[in-house]
């Protein structure tokens, strides 16, 4: 049998776990926002900005928008059940790059 000490310090862990996750969630929405705005003033740069007068920031700009052409990064999967275990839902999602 499990010993409810034991079970009580898991459901601990995982309430501190849940609200590390929201906390980053928060901060990935906030810079998200962040870089939305950076990258609508970019783009009315791009559009203000003579590309013969300045050809090298007028082309570095249009070249950083290339990579964001391939699509909308896909949606973080949500939990079914805020009962569930965050290391089973940890586990299912793949590592963080490097």
């Amino acid at each position: 049998m499990t010993d409810p000490r034991d079970v009580e310090q898991l459901r601990e862990v995982i309430k501190h776990s849940d609200a590390q996750i929201l906390r980053q969630s928060m901060r990935i929405s906030n810079q998200r926002a962040q870089l939305a705005e950076r990258d609508a003033l970019l783009k009315e740069v791009l559009i203000k900005t003579d590309k013969w007068m300045l050809p090298d920031l007028y082309e570095r700009i249009r070249l950083s928008f290339k990579p964001a052409s391939a699509g909308p990064e896909p949606a973080p999967r949500k939990r079914t059940s805020h009962h569930s275990p965050t290391w089973m839902t940890l586990s299912k999602r793949p590592a963080a790059p490097g």
